[in-house]
């Protein structure tokens, strides 16, 4: 756990940077400037782009990192070609469906279809500039470079956005300005990414392939269950929006992404740290030490659990004073319970995402695909059902009905295989400290004035949370911060 606590830092303080610059775009600037119809619109392109993308993208990524530790430099470079074809071919099937079900794609989206129709070329263009973007990522995360695509994608970008946002509120550019700004940062981003791996010299091409037969089953096998499985499960991360923009309008779109985008920093760590220790899984199972698989997958797992849930509650108990600061605050507050069921949503992953990794990795990757079916259907079905009925609400409670059903999956699939689960004598301590801070944090009296009540809030949240964990000593990772920060403070003070 050193190596990923260790390398995995910088990754996931530009992580928090980055979200405290879309905090600002999101919550800020956007509703000041912007009205919700145009938020929901550029969310709506946003999430159609990535929903595409996830089809065109193959899988490539899970490859790039499932098969490079075992591969020479030179065959590295192949793989590098062979996925650049399959890639190519990736956007071109999609562009030429989209092209020829045009119509009918934008009927989908009822009364919105108006405002999307003039966008819908563009989404094609985002398309291709994701489907890069995802994969030049890939290898600089292969090659242990989170922190520097990280910086691009989680600081850059966003002070990039800040400047299109800017710009459109000060009146210099119009909405189509804010969106072709935005296509222009996304080119700019993948263009130092690739510029960085060239240096580096972690990007090349050789077209000269000389991969065996079975290579390629191999690789043919693993790109087809995961271009099915990541399908599917960025079909569940971006359905619910879509949905909700084709049955409840751009508005109510505009107020359920904005929800989401509060409730997303919980998550953080997670996304860090996953990156990090995929690579780690798959060397131990090539290696077939589970032992160590074991040991990570239950600190990585109880870690998340630790980190999410201090955040969850530092977000649902200042909840109503942050929508009190918030531009146009009394509609987005429409969210609030939105808020609360993706954070638990949120924290149900935490606990168990190590499981993806060990099944992508592994010979179960095929049954990745079968897991990740079940959560597009289950959450297809539920979205279909609740929406309609109560409405962007419903939406939150089918994601956290799906990711309940799929990680149950996952976990007994990981447990069938490998006897290995995420669960140790302190999970439930964990969950038993939140829910005493959550208890406590709902009696602190508040006032007028929404900065102070955040600050008290938060003071009362941390020493509670905090002070338990001290207490109760969960984990060995975070006793050694806690350890490390009072030595230094110590000293500061015998200076």
């Amino acid at each position: 756990m050193g190596i990923v606590v260790r390398q995995s830092f910088w990754g996931t303080v530009s992580a928090y940077l980055g979200t405290g610059v879309g905090y600002i775009n999101a919550i800020i600037l956007l509703p000041l400037w912007m009205n919700l119809e145009e938020i929901g619109l550029w969310r709506t392109i946003l999430s159609a782009g990535t929903f595409l993308a996830s089809f065109g993208i193959l899988g490539i990524p899970g490859a790039v990192m499932k098969f490079f530790p075992g591969f020479s430099e030179k065959e590295k470079r192949q793989f590098i070609s062979l996925n650049i074809l399959f890639l190519s071919l990736g956007f071109t099937i999609l562009t030429f469906i989209g092209h020829i079900f045009k119509k009918e794609i934008i009927i989908l989206f009822n009364d919105s279809s108006q405002a999307l129709s003039p966008y819908y070329s563009i989404i094609y263009l985002l398309l291709s500039l994701i489907l890069i973007s995802t994969y030049l990522q890939g290898i600089l995360n292969t090659y242990l470079n989170i922190s520097i695509s990280g910086l691009l994608v989680n600081i850059v970008q966003k002070l990039l956005h800040t400047a299109i946002i800017v710009l459109f509120g000060l009146g210099f550019i119009s909405f189509d300005g804010y969106v072709w700004g935005n296509i222009i940062n996304y080119a700019i981003i993948n263009i130092v990414m690739l510029f960085v791996l060239i240096k580096r010299d972690q990007l090349g091409w050789d077209w000269h392939f000389h991969f065996r037969i079975e290579q390629y089953k191999e690789f043919g096998n693993f790109i087809l269950f995961s271009t099915m499985s990541a399908a599917s499960f960025i079909f569940v991360l971006e359905m619910d929006k879509l949905m909700v923009s084709s049955y409840l309008g751009l508005n109510s779109n505009a107020i359920y992404t904005t929800a989401l985008l509060i409730a997303l920093v919980i998550q953080i760590p997670s996304q860090s740290i996953s990156k990090m220790i995929t690579p780690i899984i798959s060397q131990h199972l090539k290696s077939n030490d589970i032992e160590s698989i074991d040991k990570l997958y239950k600190q990585t797992s109880k870690n998340q659990f630790i980190l999410g849930s201090f955040i969850f509650l530092l977000i649902v108990l200042n909840l109503d004073q942050m929508y009190q600061l918030m531009p146009k605050g009394n509609e987005f507050r429409e969210g609030f319970l939105v808020v609360v069921i993706i954070g638990v949503s949120r924290l149900i992953q935490m606990l168990f995402n190590v499981s993806s990794s060990i099944i992508s990795m592994s010979s179960l990757y095929r049954q990745r695909f079968t897991t990740t079916l079940i959560l597009g259907l289950a959450a297809w079905s539920l979205n279909l059902l609740l929406i309609p009925k109560i409405g962007m609400i419903g939406a939150a409670i089918a994601t956290l009905l799906s990711y309940l059903i799929f990680d149950t999956s996952r976990l007994i699939i990981v447990y069938d295989k490998f006897k290995i689960h995420p669960f140790d004598k302190h999970t439930v301590t964990i969950l038993l400290l939140g829910l005493f801070t959550f208890t406590i944090g709902t009696l602190i009296p508040q006032f007028q004035y929404p900065i102070i009540s955040i600050m008290l809030n938060s003071t009362v949240i941390s020493i509670i949370y905090l002070g338990g964990l001290i207490i109760i000593k969960p984990s060995q990772e975070i006793n050694q911060i806690f350890l490390k920060i009072s030595e230094n403070y110590l000293n500061k003070l015998l200076k």
